[in-house]
């Protein structure tokens, strides 16, 4: 069997779990291309590149063959799998070859965000800066993280030269020549992003293009590309640099261990004990209340309201203030001011909201006013610094008005701004309601309804942040337990059609057979989830109450969130949850996805046998949000 068709059948077969290995020789290099091949010699993604043009193979690499990229080349690999922002090494070897160093300054390596607010979506990069070389890799909020290192010679134009560069975000960056340390800039970031694409030289490598044009047209060699899942140390560089084939053990983390505990709070909003607000009742609505109109200036600015956390307000600057970001590629500004990024005005819809949460760097005023240009009005809170997510209750329920965020720090970012109505209550009564039991244990189903999503999930996220229940119609067995993954993530799959699903075992449902239920063509749209959670036997984090996070994907781009809604409870009781969501018109071929998080102690098993409902509305009421927002969207992705 080939490694492609090994790694679809894994897929397949951990339904429940996802606990593929992070490469597919079970090592924690996630990618190498000998450059023997276009095609990588390992690859935890896709192994084919995405765009090739102008590249040739050359027999006198640094070890065998190497690549020659032409001036007009393009190279791009998906990053998705192949590389994890959170923490990871990059390493090549490369060389000017045919076309010499001058002092123009030109990109090595890029990589991608999958989406951003910057018009050129960078997240890492390697250049020849004029007189050394420089590397940097892109936090959350903007700054980047950079090393410029000056040669006291710049190498021959045929002398392979090896480059090493080793992140994470709890430690920083490490760049490293020819094996040895050419500099480090200790920090803690979040790194924690959707990425696209990786290549060499080009003008772009994006989710939009990939492309050599104007004074980026330019090549070189390169060989012997490798990426880990984890940042390397000086010895293991070394080796590398040196020609050795280096593969250490998948990197996992467990948050037995402070640091990874701390890095997971951090994300999430909890770190030093500062918790969500507990939930009052047993059973709570939390209506999403979409922000549709948002304003710098007189600019129309939805970035921090579109469910992605790696689009911001406000956007970049080219000559910015934020730490590492003035850069010899200089690029227009052609979508902010000069007084952009100060001051953000959040028009509320015309109905009830009590809580606010916030993601991104930003740390600010929040005042409301009854004025939509942002006038007047009564300061109720202020964001504090050094968090990366926030909670906001406020002490009653507002209707309408206008939220204005005054930035401390120009251009620093927001990530997310999202507002929710949360009070007692149950789920409307709707048209229709579909139940199921979430089971960690149908080793036998495979269904190819669910395959795009568990490759998104092997693709965005680290070996330890896979665990996988199915949402099923009736309760499976509990024959085969599988081991717990160690990060408190668990992703939740509600598979559109179970008519297709390839059952090799009828013992696993209570019938004999699969129950057939599902949306497909049910005549009516998405209301909101109803989730019961079960009693949890967790620790608790702070007052005796626990933290969750609830994120629910968008059906047609996961990357996107529909909720994103952070919330506490007491350990060993029973919580009810209505998610009234903005209505949508689930397609008939995609699962519903969703994701919950919690603290240490937190895991899959304690979820098992808990009950999700999907409750429908009439069709026809349910296109006035469902088109309200895709219209939304379709203005802010050409805004």
């Amino acid at each position: 069997m080939s490694l492609k068709r090994f790694l679809i059948a894994g897929c397949l077969l951990m339904t429940i779990r996802c606990l593929m290995a992070a490469a597919q020789n079970d090592t924690g290099l996630l990618f190498y291309l000998s450059c023997n091949s276009l095609q990588a010699d390992v690859a935890a993604g896709p192994a084919n590149p995405n765009f090739v043009n102008a590249v040739s193979i050359i027999p006198d690499g640094a070890h065998g063959n190497a690549f020659r990229c032409g001036e007009d080349q393009l190279l791009s690999y998906w990053a998705h799998g192949n590389i994890f922002a959170q923490r990871g090494t990059l390493a090549f070897y490369w060389r000017a070859g045919i076309e010499p160093f001058t002092e123009t300054e030109f990109p090595i390596i890029r990589i991608a965000y999958s989406d951003h607010t910057s018009w050129e979506q960078m997240w890492m990069r390697i250049d020849y800066n004029g007189h050394g070389f420089d590397a940097f890799v892109t936090d959350a909020n903007l700054a980047r993280i950079r090393i410029s290192h000056t040669m006291p010679k710049i190498p021959d134009d045929m002398q392979w030269t090896h480059f090493a560069l080793a992140w994470d975000e709890n430690k920083g960056i490490r760049f490293y020549i020819n094996g040895e340390k050419a500099g480090q800039r200790d920090t803690t970031v979040v790194l924690d992003a959707a990425l696209d694409q990786f290549g060499t030289h080009s003008y772009i490598i994006s989710a939009y293009q990939v492309e050599s044009a104007y004074n980026y047209r330019r090549g070189g060699d390169l060989d012997e590309l490798r990426i880990y899942d984890q940042a390397l140390n000086d010895a293991e560089i070394r080796r590398i640099a040196q020609g050795e084939n280096f593969r250490p053990a998948p990197f996992v983390r467990t948050t037995d261990i402070k640091q990874w505990n701390d890095e997971w709070a951090f994300r999430y909003g909890w770190a030093d004990h500062q918790l969500p607000p507990a939930l009052d009742s047993k059973v709570t609505t939390v209506r999403k209340v979409q922000i549709l109109e948002a304003y710098d200036l007189k600019t129309w600015w939805w970035k921090a309201n579109d469910g992605i956390r790696e689009t911001t307000w406000p956007g970049v600057y080219n000559r910015s203030r934020i730490i590492g970001r003035t850069d010899y590629f200089v690029i227009p500004d052609w979508f902010c001011a000069t007084l952009s990024g100060q001051q953000v005005r959040f028009n509320m819809p015309d109905e009830k909201w009590n809580y606010l949460e916030i993601s991104g760097g930003a740390d600010g005023q929040i005042n409301i006013t009854p004025n939509k240009d942002g006038s007047g009005g009564k300061q109720y809170f202020t964001r504090a610094k050094g968090r990366e997510r926030t909670f906001h209750r406020m002490e009653s329920p507002v209707t309408g008005q206008t939220v204005v965020f005054t930035n401390n720090v120009q251009e620093t970012p927001i990530g997310e701004f999202d507002a929710y109505y949360v009070h007692e209550g149950d789920a409307s009564a709707g048209i229709a309601r579909l139940r199921y039991t979430l089971s960690s244990n149908v080793t036998d189903l495979s269904n190819p309804n669910i395959d795009e999503v568990l490759e998104y999930i092997r693709g965005r996220h680290p070996l330890d942040e896979r665990s996988v229940l199915i949402a099923t119609p009736t309760r499976a067995s509990s024959q085969v337990k599988p081991p717990t993954v160690s990060m408190p993530l668990v992703h939740i799959i509600v598979p559109s059609d179970f008519r297709s699903a390839a059952i090799s075992s009828a013992e696993h449902f209570g019938s004999g057979r699969p129950s057939l239920q599902g949306w497909y063509n049910l005549h009516g749209g998405l209301d909101g989830i109803r989730i019961t959670l079960p009693p949890m036997n967790v620790p608790p984090v702070a007052n005796g109450m626990f933290p969750l996070n609830i994120q629910v994907k968008d059906p047609i781009w996961p990357l996107r969130n529909m909720m994103n809604f952070s919330f506490s409870m007491k350990p060993n009781e029973e919580q009810v949850l209505w998610l009234d969501l903005r209505d949508r018109i689930l397609p008939n071929d995609k699962p519903l996805y969703l994701s919950i998080a919690g603290s240490a102690g937190f895991h899959a098993d304690l979820l098992e046998g808990a009950q999700i409902e999907l409750v429908f509305k009439d069709r026809n009421e349910a296109k006035v949000e469902h088109i309200t927002d895709r219209f939304t969207q379709v203005c802010d992705n050409y805004s």
